[in-house]
């Protein structure tokens, strides 16, 4: 089936850092895929959460202060470490709760049904003319960055596979 005769949204989540670089490259890929997106950021700063209302208008949104769930993220990772000890800096899956979660939150806010779910992060420099052209059938992402699990970077998601991407619930 021919994607843009489907219904697709983008799931964005994360950390502010480099979105007003990466935004406008971005919004051209949103507009180019038709997407409807969905954002959940870690932030309580009044500026960043304006910019990504005012240049992704989300259909459905969500804002959190890290600091509110720091204690439960470093205890959760506490336990991976002490289940699977490895030398801290190869250890790349205990120390991603906060990640795991933020995905999981943004998907969360998806209140509509869709073909394919996009992921992105904030961060991320998308090439805004870039499309896919037919339904996948699987999950398509990068393998960089992808901490053993899947990667948090982009992806194509079948709506049907989501729960194997928004991992969350079985993250520990």
């Amino acid at each position: 089936m021919v994607l843009d005769k489907m219904k697709n949204c983008m799931v964005i989540s994360g950390q502010f850092r480099t979105f007003r670089d990466t935004v406008q490259k971005m919004k051209q890929f949103i507009e180019i895929n038709k997407l409807d997106v969905y954002a959940f950021l870690w932030s309580d700063d009044v500026e960043e959460k304006r910019f990504v209302l005012d240049h992704l208008k989300p259909v459905n949104y969500r804002f959190e202060k890290y600091s509110a769930y720091k204690d439960i993220f470093d205890e959760i990772e506490r336990r991976v470490r002490a289940t699977n000890p490895k030398n801290a800096p190869n250890d790349k899956v205990a120390a991603n709760a906060s990640m795991n979660f933020a995905r999981k939150q943004a998907y969360s806010l998806v209140n509509q049904d869709y073909d394919n779910i996009f992921y992105c992060r904030y961060d991320i420099d998308v090439l805004p003319n870039w499309t896919i052209i037919q339904q996948p059938d699987s999950i398509l992402t990068p393998t960089e960055e992808s901490y053993n699990l899947i990667s948090d970077i982009f992806a194509i998601i079948p709506t049907e596979y989501a729960p194997y991407y928004f991992l969350y619930d079985d993250y520990e």
